[in-house]
């Protein structure tokens, strides 16, 4: 069945008066699905009703532990694209019956495709994907794009421990909070640190929390996934778009291995929320 899926996902690829940059990711997806132990999936249909598609490394029937890493919330940092790929490419080759990863590239379609940040929603306003996630220090519920709101539905309904979202261009490796807090550290911080400088033994990325490595940030995919479910959620800024991604996906094998099976116990607890949340950092940021 997979096999069919993919074919017909070529086939309307190539009736298509042109291939966008988006094809280019699906034929590559393609590609991998042709390899042992994957599968192909369509995460859903995006606000201009496109299918947002990924790779599923692993046998659900198996599996212990289910892991996500995507990519490109901002459609601009297109490196963030690779990086999926090629940690695809690393897991299925050291392929462990026991872990399921499920692997998006480009989660921000419309964004990548014109090298843009932000993501046209249904309304056809662009928003900032990685802004779209309820924060711990607002109360913001509701999602605007159906992008962020499929990521989040398949990290709660799939159970997902670990997840890293990629992107671009600052050479960190972090961790919650990452939204405006007085105190950035969570009550997991000694760990997250611990295991952070494990997987940057190889690209040799600063670390730390979101806030205080990179800048503060209300309504991310990090902070909503660790706050709202407990998922041990990172966010890998890749250096520069000529960095070594291979060595950016070999880091993120070595911290897969070192992935609890379990999530956090630490759901929902306290943030040391800002008096007033500081107006948003706009798009001029990475």
């Amino acid at each position: 069945m997979k096999k069919i899926l993919a074919g017909l996902i070529l086939a309307a690829v190539s009736l298509s008066s042109f291939a966008d940059d988006y094809d280019k990711i699906l034929a590559r997806l393609n590609t991998l699905d042709q390899l042992p132990n994957t599968t192909l999936f369509s995460l859903g249909k995006n606000d201009q009703n496109r299918d947002i598609m990924g790779i599923i490394v692993g046998d659900e029937s198996r599996a212990k532990t289910k892991h996500v890493v995507v990519g490109t919330h901002h459609g601009n940092e297109r490196a963030a694209a690779e990086v999926p790929v090629f940690f695809a490419e690393l897991v299925i080759q050291s392929y462990d019956p026991s872990v399921l990863y499920y692997i998006i590239p480009v989660l921000n379609i419309s964004g990548y495709n014109v090298y843009r940040r932000g993501e046209t929603g249904a309304d056809g306003k662009v928003h900032d994907s990685n802004r779209d996630y309820e924060d711990a220090c607002t109360t913001k519920q509701d999602f605007v794009l159906k992008s962020t709101a499929l990521i989040a539905e398949l990290i709660e309904r799939e159970d997902v421990v670990t997840a890293v979202s990629v992107h671009g261009y600052v050479g960190t490796f972090t961790y919650p909070w990452g939204t405006e807090a007085r105190n950035y550290a969570t009550e997991d911080d000694a760990f997250f640190s611990e295991w952070a400088k494990k997987a940057v033994k190889i690209n040799n990325y600063k670390i730390g929390t979101h806030g205080a490595a990179i800048y503060p940030a209300t309504g991310a995919f990090e902070d909503w996934a660790y706050y709202k479910l407990g998922v041990w959620s990172f966010l890998l800024e890749i250096k520069s778009p000529s960095s070594d991604l291979k060595r950016d996906a070999q880091s993120l094998v070595e911290f897969f291995k070192n992935s609890p099976s379990e999530r956090s116990l630490k759901v929902g607890q306290q943030v040391n929320c800002m008096d007033r949340i500081l107006k948003s950092l706009g798009n001029s940021r990475p």
